[in-house]
């Protein structure tokens, strides 16, 4: 049937062998062996022969497997059932069952039904809940709903729930908030959720069919954590056990004492966990919380039995709020899961079967357990590296798993060796599909059909091939076909449907071919097809049976009801679309959607005022319903547009009497006008418009502005008003555009671009209701006009900086506009910013108006910090990472040592991969993933590192870094503008910044990009903020420096260098980067292009590193140099000068070209070091003497000190050479003087011996 493929998962996998394993001489070892080679065919003739005498049930087992790797799912779920009638160890058929079979998604045939009822008489208590869920979903699907509400009810779910929420859970961060929901059980009971919106406890009437309580019916459940609770009357004092199974992570309280709790987010079953739990005679309070962010659902199903899977019959449930006893602290006692309990003894001690690994790994990856699946599947691929069905198991669970870069390795390693698996087969024949290679296709396809035979899967791939090869005949033929073969396939009556109201014309038989469906079985999709076919049909009275029909499948589903009130709407029935949005609202009354429809009714029907009163509703639950806005301004005769009270510019006259290229000869265009009114509404949410009107004055105009992509970020939607060209000859023309990408065609010099774009922000959790912005006055191009115009609610609060070199006391002009506060900010007619050398970033130097609404820096700390917290979350894996790292460490390590070592792992063992640091991207992956994939971005290796040293119980925190290579106005004022994350460290009463992205970085000393960067450290939960938000350079960095002592000899005319060099902290990275994993010959090459420089003819003679090139532990990297400059004196007068070209010296920087300067010079940008030292003894030549010994010089100033002396001796002089960088800006005031001190340096290191 159908349906069978459903009725039971298998894994198909292959466990371990091996000679030691063989001598255990299992009696069925032959049949493992042939599976384990890959030769499932034999395997399976080879189980089917042995389904008598002692083994038969371990056969039967073996041989469903064989058969489902083979596809063959009726042979699989035939061979199941023997199992279950052969298997004489009732531990052991237990544990199977439960183990590999996923019970209740599906129709099943008389055969599986009978083993169904079998299981509900069965004493495990594990199989019975499974049986009666499988009997209410089989009769579900063939449309018998008293038999499977029946069944359902047997499982015995507790209801009587209220619920509350959605609370913030962006990257899990509300397990272990407080969000004051235990303190406060009463029903008016005032919360603040995610959205900033006040909710309270409000009551679920009906659970989903099966007994689940699913959050997502009721409210929004990404990213959010929910609570329901219910008051339990027991007859007595007792102890009981609770059965659960949810989506989500999960925590459960009895009387407000915990008394269950899992981190992780799971999507398991009926009954995954089981905890015991005292109840008092009366009423009991039951809260349980759920958390869920996108990779889960969110919901539960409770159970209460006694200790033998039984229900108990003194038990009732209320909504309504009861006394009860409160108890304080927690009492966690979970059971053992008996199936674990029968395999894990079993795999620990060598004496399990193929078939007992097998099982584990499926029963751990229908709990939800992916982590446990994998390690059994991986210890498996380990010992069996040749087999592929464990390989192709392991890409789906790796893909599960988000670890896409091992799934993929898997998969091109399946293809080659196993081009014919059936995952090959259709991972190939997708990627024909992909190309259009219907050859190709086809080819792969027959192969398929010719190893495993037809199926509805082949069917589907048939349909595929004729469509992409325009054989319409051809797939109307194939569905025929198919609707005969498989009856019980909704897409295939669909698809016949559809062949029928399409193709030939005649809706009234397609409608006839789903309603004849729909008789003996129930799919939601063939109700919605059959909607849509009487909609067209103009049959609204069977549309609304329809709905009627799915209202009561599935009476809880909000979707349905609103849309059931939406087509009563377009009947023009008010009364009854305002009926069915009632009935919605009971289910979600938070939903401001809801009430938005609910204003549209009103308004359709003329009731203004109700109208107004629902947007307003739906406006205090989303303040970001835009849509509602725009509604209730139109429905109140207001502008249509939330910018029409600000001030408009005439942009077509502001071009129409722009100035031309004349005006401005040294630039390619003229910004005319950059204009950003935003609108912060009441709840903080908040939209731009942008106006940009530029006009290009030569072709290298048109080739700057001829294509731009409009700045739209993850938080954010966008929505394009206008993007045109202006022509010069007065007309104009639309621009192309895809998505953000626009393309000025036809733009020619003396025309424009002109672009109108809004932008609506959407943030939620603690950034729900702040904003912040920026907005330059002028720019590196001249411009005649830019504005910034802001209107907040009446005196809202908000801070606001003027950055810049100058312009930075401009003021706003303020004014009311309809009761709300206008500020604009204008600058016209600025000159362009000429570029000059070795300048910051215009970031810093253009007047530029910020605004934020964020109070300060630590709302950002406790931002980060919950939005990390479980990231950086100690759990099981990282506690074995950590063991094993320091399994060979000696007893009596320094915390500096232990600190060491994990820098060295996570710097050195996780790969990194550079993610752009975006607000999207804040969130790390869980340590555990970065350790499983080894690799992450900067986030992801800190949190790591940060997690490890808990592990080791030393204090670390992450740090919000914005790097000294962007600008450093951007966080004038507190916001996100982050591009970087590192971690801190505390040591002996000293704080070391620990960057993880560069294997090469000795241990605390800082890339030169996060000396001076500004940072934040993060909190731990619990902890207080330090206040560290600004420019950090820790004394624990040390200097980046670069240190030489040498010797200068003379052969002949030739000069011989010899030197011993140390490059310290991030200079040692810098030459570890370069030569550390490079070939001697290669260490040479690279060294000699360095110094080829120096002299017109230098030879490196010698080059050898010291063991600290390789020791991360080390901060430093020495080396010794020998290098020969042939005869580079010249002759003058008797004498040879002598040029000593010093390894650091300062050349002509390109900074000092200019007598002025306008912009300051940005030295961090030109140093590779803050200090450099160079001893030089040179010993004069044969028969010569020193002619006159150079005079030193020293030169100090605000932003380095200089040093170079020289000290004579018998045979020669030493030359001694110090530069220190102290700042490293140079402000336009102090250019004259530098300069000045910048060319004496230049001549001081220009060394010229003379000898006679």
């Amino acid at each position: 049937m159908l349906d069978m493929r459903s009725f039971i998962t298998v894994l198909l996998t292959v466990f371990f062998s091996g000679p030691f394993l063989r001598a255990q001489v299992n009696p069925l070892q032959t049949g493992y062996d042939l599976l384990t080679d890959n030769r499932e065919r034999e395997a399976r003739d080879y189980f089917a022969a042995q389904l008598t005498g002692s083994h038969a049930g371990e056969a039967a087992m073996a041989l469903s497997f064989a058969e489902s790797m083979l596809q063959n799912v009726p042979g699989s779920v035939e061979a199941f059932i023997k199992f279950a009638q052969l298997e004489r160890d009732a531990a052991r058929r237990n544990a199977y069952l439960d183990a590999v079979w996923s019970a209740g998604h599906g129709e099943m045939g008389a055969e599986q039904l009978a083993f169904v009822e079998e299981q509900t008489r069965n004493p495990y208590s594990r199989l019975r809940p499974l049986a009666y869920y499988a009997l209410g979903e089989h009769y579900y699907f063939t449309d018998d709903l008293k038999q499977s509400r029946a069944n359902f009810e047997k499982l015995g779910p507790v209801d009587g729930w209220s619920i509350t929420g959605p609370f913030e859970n962006i990257s899990e961060s509300g397990f272990d908030q407080d969000f004051g929901v235990l303190a406060q059980p009463g029903a008016g009971a005032p919360f603040t959720s995610k959205f900033g919106v006040s909710v309270s406890w409000f009551p679920v009437e009906r659970l989903d069919r099966h007994g689940w309580l699913h959050f997502g019916n009721h409210l929004s459940t990404e990213n959010a954590v929910a609570y329901a609770q219910t008051f339990a009357q027991s007859d007595r004092d007792q102890t009981v056990v609770f059965r659960l199974g949810n989506s989500g992570s999960v925590k459960v309280w009895v009387n407000d004492r915990l008394v269950f709790t899992e981190f992780h987010e799971r999507d398991n079953h009926l009954d995954t966990y089981r905890f015991a739990v005292d109840l008092n005679a009366g009423y009991n309070r039951i809260l349980i919380q759920v958390g869920a962010t996108t990779s889960t659902g969110s919901n539960f199903l409770l159970r209460i039995t006694d200790e033998a899977g039984a229900l108990l019959p003194g038990l009732s449930y209320s909504r309504d709020v009861q006394r009860y006893v409160p108890a304080e602290g927690e009492k966690v006692i979970v059971y053992e899961n008996p199936t674990v309990a029968y395999f894990e003894p079993l795999i620990a001690s060598g004496k399990a079967t193929y078939i007992d690994y097998l099982a584990f790994a499926q029963f751990h990856l229908l709990n939800g357990y992916h982590e446990e699946s994998k390690a059994v599947l991986s210890e498996a691929l380990a010992r069996y590296p040749k087999n592929h069905h464990i390989v192709s198991q392991l890409i789906p669970l790796l893909r599960q798993m988000d670890d896409e870069t091992k799934a993929s390795e898997l998969e091109q390693r399946l293809k080659v060796d196993a081009p014919d698996h059936h995952h090959s087969l259709n991972g190939r024949m997708k990627d024909a599909q992909n190309l259009e290679d219907w050859p190709q296709y086809a080819e792969l396809l027959n192969t398929y059909k010719a190893k495993f035979g037809e199926s509805e899967l082949t069917l589907g791939h048939d349909l595929i091939l004729a469509g992409g090869r325009s054989e319409a005949e051809k797939v109307r033929s194939l569905i025929e076909a198919g609707y005969d073969r498989f009856p019980a396939s909704a897409e295939i009556a669909i698809g016949l449907a559809n062949i029928a109201s399409g193709v030939r014309q005649r809706p009234k038989d397609a409608i006839k071919i789903l309603e004849k469906y729909l008789k003996s079985h129930y799919r939601e999709s063939v109700v919605e097809e059959l909607i849509d076919l009487r909609f067209k049909a103009g049959e609204p009275a069977e549309v609304l049976k329809l709905f009627d029909m799915m209202l009561e499948h599935d009476p809880v589903s909000v979707n349905t009801y609103s849309r059931l009130s939406r087509l009563y709407y377009l009947l023009s029935d008010y009364g009854k679309s305002q009926e069915m949005l009632d009935r919605a609202l009971a289910i979600a009354p938070y939903s401001g959607s809801l009430y938005s429809s609910q204003a549209d009714i009103y308004s359709e029907a003329g009731d203004k005022e109700r109208a107004q009163a629902a947007y307003e509703k739906a406006l205090s639950l989303n303040s970001y319903d835009y849509g509602s806005r725009d509604a209730l301004r139109t429905l109140r005769s207001e502008a249509a547009s939330a910018f029409a009270a600000l001030p408009e510019t005439d942009y077509y006259g502001l071009y129409a009497a722009a100035k031309g290229a004349e005006a401005y000869p040294d630039d390619h265009s003229v910004i005319l006008a950059f204009d950003v009114q935003q609108v912060v509404h009441e709840g903080g949410a908040n939209e731009s418009r942008t106006s940009l009107l530029v006009k290009v004055l030569n072709p290298e105009g048109v080739d700057f502005w001829k294509e731009y992509t409009i700045p739209i970020y993850g938080s954010q939607q966008g929505n394009v008003e206008k993007v045109e060209v202006l022509n010069p000859d007065g007309t104009r023309h639309d621009a192309s555009r895809s998505g953000a990408d626009v393309v000025f065609d036809r733009l020619q010099p003396g025309g424009a671009i002109h672009l109108v774009y809004r932008v609506q922000d959407y943030k939620y959790g603690r950034l729900s209701g702040k904003f912040w912005n920026e907005h330059p006055l002028a720019f590196g191009l001249p411009s005649v006009q830019s504005t910034y115009s802001l209107l907040v609610p009446a005196d809202a609060p908000f801070q606001v900086k003027v950055t810049g070199m100058e312009h930075t006391d401009v003021e706003p002009t303020r004014t009311k506009v309809d009761g709300r506060d206008l500020y604009v900010w204008q600058m016209n007619d600025r000159p362009g910013l000429q570029p000059e050398a070795v300048s910051p970033d215009y970031d810093d130097i253009l007047p530029t108006v910020r605004v934020s609404n964020i109070e300060d820096w630590e709302f950002i700390a406790r931002w980060y910090s919950e939005l990390t917290y479980a990231k950086v979350r100690v759990d099981e894996s990282v506690t074995e990472a950590v063991a094993e790292l320091f399994a060979d460490a000696p007893v009596n390590l320094t915390k500096r040592e232990e600190v060491q070592r994990i820098y060295e792992f996570v710097a050195g063992k996780i790969r990194y991969i550079s993610v752009p640091f975006l607000q999207s991207n804040f969130i790390p992956q869980r340590a555990a993933k970065t350790l499983a994939t080894r690799q992450g971005d900067c986030k992801d290796v800190s949190s790591l590192f940060v997690a490890m040293c808990d592990v080791r119980g030393i204090e670390a925190n992450l740090v919000l870094i914005n790097t000294r290579d962007r600008s450093l106005q951007p966080l004038a004022l507190p916001g996100i503008g982050f591009n970087h994350c590192i971690a801190r460290v505390e040591l002996d009463g000293e704080a070391y910044y620990v960057e993880l992205t560069d294997e090469n970085l000795p241990f605390g000393t800082g890339d030169w990009s996060v000396n001076n960067s500004f940072a934040v450290v993060i909190p731990r939960r619990g902890e207080a903020f330090d206040g560290t938000a600004g420019r950090i350079n820790p004394p624990s960095r040390g200097v980046n420096a670069t240190i030489r002592e040498g010797k200068v000899t003379f052969e002949g005319n030739d000069l011989i260098f010899s030197l011993d060099n140390r490059v310290v902290n991030s200079v040692a990275s810098n030459y570890r980067h370069q030569y550390r994993n490079e070939s001697a010959d290669n260490r040479l090459r690279y060294m000699q292009e360095a110094i080829s420089g120096d002299y017109p003819r230098i030879e490196l003679t010698k080059l050898e590193f010291g063991a600290d090139l390789n020791d991360l532990a080390v901060n430093q990297v020495s080396y010794h140099s020998e290098y020969r400059a042939s005869d580079p004196g010249n002759k003058i007068g008797g004498m040879t000068i002598y040029p000593l070209i010093l390894s650091d010296r300062m050349e002509a920087p390109p900074y000092t070209t200019t007598q002025e300067r306008k912009l300051p010079i940005d030295l961090w940008q030109t140093f590779q070091a803050e200090y450099y030292e160079q001893t030089l003894e040179v010993i004069n030549p044969t028969g010569k003497a020193l002619v006159e010994v150079p005079e030193g010089i020293k030169i100090s100033n605000d932003f380095l000190d200089y040093a170079i002396e020289y000290t004579a001796s018998d045979n020669g002089l030493t030359i001694f050479r110090t530069l220190l960088l102290k700042k490293d800006v140079v402000a336009p005031a102090h250019y004259a003087d530098f300069r000045e001190d910048m060319f004496r340096i230049v001549e001081a290191d220009k060394v010229n011996l003379a000898y006679r």
